[in-house]
């Protein structure tokens, strides 16, 4: 983008920052509801203020590379302020921070571009500071440059190194076979320059309510980091997620390499793929709505956000207009449909070994839908499917609750009672309040074999609720990674009006039987695998502002186990010590954490060029070590009267579940 466009973009925006009525009207509800609902019903005082203002100046600008320390001066005269204005007091700090953050945005622009047009060389008189955090914001232009100079150095050598050893696997043919150093310098460059300027345009991009939208997720993230603002359109895509329903064209949207939004699959059924004018690698130019609408330019938007174009009321219309390969741009209408995608329910499978069956569910999130007389609900699902498992009289199961964000409380208490029957789940609490003591009421089991849980570091909230209760009845195993660690139960608010949005708040903890929490701690797994994101800090007790471990008085309760624990352990511990895929993610992790123990203190471009070969070598073996080669492929089928879909060929491979498998067979 040309900088004479942003340029005019940022006096847009100034124009359209001055406070509204429907601003304070929405801020002082988020200030009442944070003091009389939120789990820490916080005073909103100086204090609190302080925080919140130093919360949004780190959400713009975290690495300190945009603002100046005169600005930050400038805005101090609102630092004790922001509680008055989630009192009621007109809004002032919104519109003067985001008008100076835009001028700087701008500034930086230039900054960035004019060092990106020339060459970077690498030698060992250099050392940068990866991922350094600094303690204040550049005193002036020359720092702020400086720091600029240093942070796209390092991206170019990355990137850089990466192309290097792709040349050095490539073959004839190849985009970096034969290529020079000096062309893929350039080419690092080239690519940083696009994403930097594609980055530029979304924020210039977005309107008042959209950035008004990021200052009150920065005030209720500082109370903790899972209560959040929905405006009237991310309340509806919310509330279709956990629902597994929406009404759209069956497309699935994704970018490509130059930061276009294009079509990356059709759903069969669809009206995208009834409609035979639309195929894979389309790329969207525009979005219509009905047959009378201006179309909306869609460069520089985030597939998200092309996404919310696309999607709307069932039988309304839509217009597309695609760029096709050879240029053309085709304008296809289409009538938007209901949208149950299979791959987002439960799904199970069949796993032979040693001619016995291990049936296999697979859950990916746990969806919850009481607004349609039809609506899914999770459990009801599972129920299904173990029904199905237990009619192909399989040996035992397996629940893969790998990647699951959580959802319905209600679902997965409901779930437990499958496979414990009656008896307490988990408790909750409100505040310093009494616990509550969720009991399931399903007098007998529904599956009473050998069980599994797979877990790994994204299953999260109503995952660690099942994995918890499951490992403290010693009903089954958890096997796999340590979980998320979040504790905590979030409700919906409507505010005032629907056109004013909603609240997610945080207003309860949940605590496992045993009177632990899974806040922060998450739950560590009977059998621990080792996985590639251990060292990469995505737990919650990563994230800011995330609320405490505690623990209450745990309740009494009967074990169910059946199994020889220990023993199982200790097997599957030696096998694992064995198997050299989990040995190369061993090391790839500790080639990780001795990089993040000497960031920041400057290291050479040598040393550091060195570390990003070493660990592109070692992720470059993943290609063949996180699958099982062929001869190992383990023999998994759909259920009668299905076909294999993609989904089950992948299972075939997975090494993880192939040691799930070793243990489930000695359970048998």
């Amino acid at each position: 983008m040309k900088k004479g466009i942003i340029t005019i973009a940022w006096v847009a925006l100034q124009a359209f920052t001055p406070p509204r009525d429907d601003q304070r009207s929405i801020l002082t509800q988020v200030g009442a509801m944070l003091e009389q609902r939120h789990y820490l019903q916080p005073v909103i005082n100086d204090h609190f203020s302080k925080g919140v203002w130093e919360a949004h100046l780190h959400s713009l600008d975290n690495r300190k590379y945009i603002f100046l320390e005169e600005d930050i001066k400038q805005l101090a005269a609102w630092e004790f302020s922001l509680d008055n204005e989630l009192h009621g007091d007109s809004i002032q700090f919104f519109p003067a921070v985001t008008s100076l953050y835009a001028k700087r945005y701008n500034e930086v622009a230039g900054i960035y571009r004019r060092l990106l047009t020339h060459p970077f060389t690498f030698n060992d008189k250099d050392s940068i500071f990866p991922d350094k955090e600094y303690v204040n914001f550049p005193a002036n232009d020359t720092e702020r440059e400086r720091r600029w100079n240093n942070y796209l150095k390092q991206v170019v050598l990355e990137k850089f190194t990466a192309l290097q050893e792709q040349r050095a696997q490539s073959k004839p043919g190849d985009a970096n076979h034969g290529k020079t150093d000096k062309q893929l310098e350039q080419t690092a460059r080239e690519s940083l320059l696009k994403q930097l300027d594609k980055k530029l345009a979304r924020y210039f991009g977005q309107n008042t309510q959209q950035l008004f939208s990021n200052y009150l997720n920065s005030i209720l993230r500082y109370t903790d980091p899972h209560s959040d603002y929905f405006p009237p359109l991310d309340k509806q895509e919310f509330d279709q997620h956990m629902a597994n329903r929406f009404y759209g064209i069956g497309s699935l949207l994704q970018e490509d390499e130059e930061g276009h939004v294009i079509i990356a699959s059709l759903d069969a059924g669809g009206p995208a793929w009834k409609s035979n004018a639309l195929t894979i690698n389309d790329q969207i130019v525009k979005v219509g709505q009905g047959n009378d609408d201006t179309p909306v330019e869609v460069e520089g938007m985030s597939v998200k956000e092309v996404a919310r174009l696309v999607r709307g009321e069932k039988g309304t219309m839509v217009r597309l207009y695609v760029r096709k390969a050879d240029g053309n741009i085709v304008i296809v209408s289409l009538v938007r449909e209901e949208i149950r995608r299979e791959e987002a329910g439960a799904r199970s499978a069949i796993i032979m070994k040693d001619g016995k069956k291990t049936g296999y569910i697979y859950l990916p999130v746990f969806y919850d839908d009481f607004a349609h007389a039809d609506g899914a609900h999770c459990a009801d699902d599972i129920e299904k499917e173990v029904n199905k498992l237990k009619a192909e009289n399989v040996n035992s199961i397996i629940i893969d609750l790998r990647n699951n964000g959580g959802g319905s409380m209600v679902q997965v208490v409901k779930m437990v009672g499958m496979f414990v029957g009656s008896g307490p789940i988990v408790q909750v609490r409100s505040g310093n309040g009494t616990p509550q003591v969720i009991t399931g009421n399903r007098l007998e089991p529904l599956y009473n074999g050998p069980l599994v849980v797979m877990v790994n570091e994204l299953s999260a909230s109503a995952s660690e609720i099942f994995a918890a209760a499951i490992q403290d009845y010693k009903r089954g195993l958890i096997i796999g990674s340590s979980t998320f660690g979040k504790g905590t139960v979030q409700n919906e608010m409507q505010l005032g009006q629907q056109k004013e949005g909603a609240l997610k708040l945080t207003v309860k903890k949940f605590y496992r039987i045993n009177g632990g929490s899974t806040q922060q701690k998450g739950v560590i797994p009977d059998i621990v695998l080792p996985d590639i994101y251990e060292t990469q800090g995505i737990h919650e007790a990563n994230m800011p502002f995330a609320l405490t471990w505690d623990g209450i008085q745990p309740l009494a309760f009967t074990e169910r186990s059946n199994n020889n624990t220990d023993q199982l352990v200790a097997h599957a511990t030696e096998r694992i010590k064995r198997d050299s895929a989990f040995n190369c993610i061993r090391r790839y992790n500790d080639t990780l954490e001795i990089f993040k123990n000497t960031r920041g203190q400057g290291m050479t471009l040598a040393l550091y060029k060195a570390h990003l070969v070493q660990r592109a070598r070692i992720a470059h073996q993943f290609d063949a070590v996180l699958q099982l080669p062929e001869k190992r492929m383990m023999d998994v089928q759909e259920l009668p009267g299905k076909d294999n879909g993609p989904w089950v060929k992948g299972l075939a491979k997975d090494i993880y579940l192939e040691q799930v498998l070793n243990t489930m067979t000695e359970m048998q």
